[in-house]
């Protein structure tokens, strides 16, 4: 894989777009893919750019990619979780650097808008076009089939706001790494759907599919993950679960760990992925950037475009081992709300009930639904997961998923400055519409002196959703003094 990589960047010209959308679900080596260009780049092997930016939506996943970085063998990788954008600590001229959706926003288009420091937003700006920018695990899933009518308006479209590197990556699974996965993993997995109907009910989908019996210590062979779609219910299910078996052998995963829990929690999940035997229950979370292995995927009902996500975690490594894995998919009528339009009170009740329904469809019919396949269309008895997503998600939430303005928008940030604070809006929604989740952005003041203009320009512009942002404490009294002004002169009442 490295050297189609390598291979397919060396010698190319084709460099006018600099922003890569990597358009693919979780679990087909995107990172990697990531990772390795940054070691192209660290080692001398590519000139068609100088570096790697990847960016993805939270920290956790930065410290992961981090040590995903350094386990490959990147020279000198940096990630950043918090920044203070003095030139003198400019890092991103290293060949890697890793940050979350917040700092790459700020620093290279922010920071632009404000115009403060010009010469640093200059040099950022500089920096980032001549860079490999990797905007990653965003759900755009099938644009093709969701964007533009015209295939070809479609693909002029992404040729224009990508470099070489989205042809390389679309070369490379069609023909290296699809072709890798179905001759050695066996990738072939049959969701069985537990419905309310069939008497078995969601809450007790552990007992059935784990076999667990009320006696302490009863035996885990293989490595299981469960996804459930509230919190409430995560904690619920690992309190029963730890009632049941050793809590060496079960770990929990949602957003309200702080950062030490996580830590903690990230160490035992790759203790159950080395071993292979134990089992994860998780919030949706884990549809970004958990890196776990199993054997036996059982999910919660959710839109295809989720479970999608989650079928990311099973059967994860290709290797030379021949595998089969089980995904199961638990639909509880008890959970629709119809009054609210809710499944679960979380997601919409009319695109988990299409989803459904398309897989239903498909399973009675007695084909095959291969969550690995990334073909539209069928393999011999198999169906690819792409073929579930048109007839799950309705045409009126199409303008939701894509719009042709917000692909404008993004050509733009790829070739050329942003002018003004309504078209930065634009780039900003388009991202955060396709995360998975809101990570607490912090609101960033530079440690200098700043003018009553210059910290105006910056509360402007974070104003309207302040109480969603982490203001920093490493403020110069001044400074506080100051910020304190101008939101008094905002509201006036005093911060």
């Amino acid at each position: 894989m490295e050297n189609v990589i390598v291979k397919s960047l060396g010698g190319s010209n084709e460099s006018k777009g600099k922003v890569t959308l990597l358009n693919l679900p979780t679990g087909y080596g995107k990172t990697r893919v990531s990772i390795i260009l940054g070691k192209a780049v660290s080692d001398n092997y590519v000139d068609t750019f100088s570096k790697v930016i990847h960016m993805v939506p939270s920290r956790g996943l930065v410290e992961g990619i981090l040590r995903h970085a350094e386990t490959i063998g990147v020279k000198s990788p940096v990630q950043y979780l918090f920044i203070n954008p003095a030139p003198s600590t400019l890092r991103y001229t290293k060949p890697f650097t890793v940050m979350n959706t917040d700092l790459y926003l700020f620093n290279f288009v922010r920071i632009h808008v404000t115009r403060l420091r010009y010469g640093l937003s200059k040099k950022l700006r500089s920096i980032m076009n001549s860079a490999l920018n990797f905007i990653d695990e965003y759900n755009f899933f099938s644009i093709s089939e969701l964007c533009c009518k015209d295939r070809d308006e479609y693909v002029e479209a992404i040729r224009l706001i990508t470099t070489s590197l989205f042809f390389m990556v679309g070369y490379t699974i069609f023909s290296s790494i699809a072709g890798l996965v179905l001759s050695t993993s066996s990738p072939i997995l049959t969701p069985e759907l537990l419905r309310s109907t069939l008497g078995i009910e969601a809450d007790r989908v552990i007992e059935v599919n784990y076999d667990l019996s009320s006696k302490i210590g009863v035996s885990v062979n293989g490595s299981r993950v469960l996804v459930l779609n509230t919190l409430k219910r995560v904690i619920e299910a690992y309190e029963y679960l730890c009632s049941l078996i050793s809590c060496r052998n079960a770990a929990l995963i949602h957003s309200r760990f702080r950062i030490k829990e996580r830590r903690l929690v990230n160490e035992r999940v790759r203790s159950i992925d080395v071993r292979g035997r134990g089992i994860v229950i998780s919030s949706p979370d884990i549809e970004v950037g958990i890196d776990f292995d199993a054997d036996v995927l059982v999910s919660d009902a959710a839109p295809i475009t989720s479970l999608i996500q989650r079928s990311g975690r099973l059967l994860r490594r290709v290797d030379d081992s021949v595998r089969e894995g089980e995904f199961i998919i638990v639909f509880n009528e008890e959970l629709l709300d119809e009054g609210h339009g809710t499944y679960a009170g979380v997601y919409p009740a009319n695109i988990t009930l299409r989803s459904i329904d398309a897989i239903n469809k498909v399973v009675s019919s007695d084909v095959l639904i291969d969550w690995k396949l990334m073909f539209t269309g069928r393999v011999g008895n198999r169906i690819s997961y792409t073929s579930l997503i048109t007839p799950a998600i309705p045409q009126s939430y199409i303008k939701y998923l894509v719009d042709r303005n917000y692909l404008n928008v993004l050509m733009k940030l790829s070739s050329t400055q942003i002018a003004s604070l309504e078209e930065l809006g634009k780039v900003e929604e388009f991202l955060m519409n396709f995360m998975n989740y809101y990570p607490l952005i912090p609101l960033f003041i530079p440690n200098e002196d700043l003018d009553y203009g210059d910290l105006k320009a910056i509360i402007d512009i974070y104003y309207d959703d302040l109480p969603n942002y982490l203001l920093p404490i490493e403020l110069s009294l001044r400074t506080l003094n100051l910020l304190n002004d101008v939101l008094i002169s905002k509201d006036g009442n005093k911060a």
